[in-house]
């Protein structure tokens, strides 16, 4: 670790160690600036990735339904019939996307707004002033910013652009990103299976009982003031307070570039699907509602005998629901 306190400027021209309020006030400020622009996205997409390595799928859904068997018809009592079967919709909709695929900007920060400025200054031992370096930036700024954006929290000031799982479609601090479902949770209708005459169709579901899941974005919350800090200016070397839009652009693309590119450091942004003891399994928190697959496991056998000569049996979806497993979209640091 090389977390420094990065110097500002006083009235008076001294320069003056940063308080730890005023170093969380830049976490912060890092925070909401990746909300404005992150760089790492989750979309809702049906096609593929571009076979760049910088998109790919999360990992499928899988919903499961019981259904009916086919009918089974005799000549003489009873006819045996298939054992009822699963109806199994795999959803894969949620593509991640890396929005930042260049070079880092602290190799050639030719064409930045920052070219001619270093990092913020500190103090170092022996009371020496010193730029510092990409690993002090990252170790004071960049790495809680980005440890705090993969917690379960889905609050702007803490989560800012990042996502989460609802069943609603609207969601207060937040941006829904699609009007389209990323999973379905489905129910046979029970109840009409028990009812008519056979053959029943063998796939039907309650459709009062489908549960939609909603994928959205947190937003970005309102600027709040902080200290800029002081820097380097090249090529005459002097000190001076870096402006606030250059400052902001600087942080932005370390956040964005480290989201991507940090699993080197293990603070790359990364999401992924999986059960809740899967997620915690790798690191990972949960982030929303849980994804549940709801089905019964039962099927009783029905019989009808619609003419003299013909008999009927047909396994169909009895008892009461439950949800057999819950998945969630998860966020962490890889």
């Amino acid at each position: 670790m090389a977390v420094i306190r990065p110097l500002k400027l006083s009235a008076s021209g001294d320069l003056i160690e940063m308080s730890s309020g005023e170093v969380q006030l830049l976490i912060n400020e890092a925070i909401r600036l990746y909300g404005t622009a992150p760089g790492i996205e989750l979309s809702y997409d049906q096609g593929s990735d571009d076979g760049t390595g910088f998109q790919y799928k999360l990992g499928a859904i899988v919903e499961n339904r019981l259904q009916a068997s086919p009918l089974a018809t005799g000549s003489s009592p009873w006819p045996t019939p298939a054992a009822s079967t699963y109806v199994a919709t795999s959803y894969e909709a949620m593509m991640l996307n890396m929005t930042w695929r260049t070079a880092f900007p602290y190799k050639n920060r030719a064409g930045s707004s920052y070219a001619n400025q270093s990092y913020p200054i500190y103090y170092r031992s022996g009371g020496i002033v010193q730029a510092a370096s990409w690993v002090d930036m990252k170790d004071t700024i960049i790495a809680p910013a980005l440890t705090s954006l993969a917690s379960s929290a889905i609050t702007p000031a803490a989560a800012a652009g990042t996502y989460f799982v609802s069943t609603n479609t609207s969601e207060t601090d937040a941006t829904l990103v699609s009007p389209n479902p990323i999973a379905k949770d489905t129910q046979a209708d029970i109840a009409g299976f028990a009812v008519g005459s056979l053959p029943e169709t063998q796939d039907q579901p309650d459709n009062s009982q489908t549960v939609d899941y909603y994928l959205h974005r947190v937003n970005t919350p309102a600027e709040v003031p902080f200290t800029v800090p002081a820097v380097t200016l090249d090529p005459e070397h002097s000190i001076n307070t870096m402006s606030r839009s250059v400052y902001q652009d600087m942080i932005l693309h370390l956040m964005q570039y480290f989201a991507v590119w940090g699993a080197s450091y293990n603070i790359a942004l990364r999401y992924q699907t999986g059960t809740s003891a899967y997620l915690t399994s790798i690191g990972y928190n949960t982030r929303g509602s849980g994804i549940t697959d709801t089905y019964t496991t039962s099927y009783l056998r029905r019989y009808e005998q619609p003419n003299s000569s013909t008999y009927y049996s047909q396994n169909v979806p009895t008892g009461t629901p439950s949800v057999q497993t819950t998945k969630y979209l998860g966020v962490g640091l890889s």
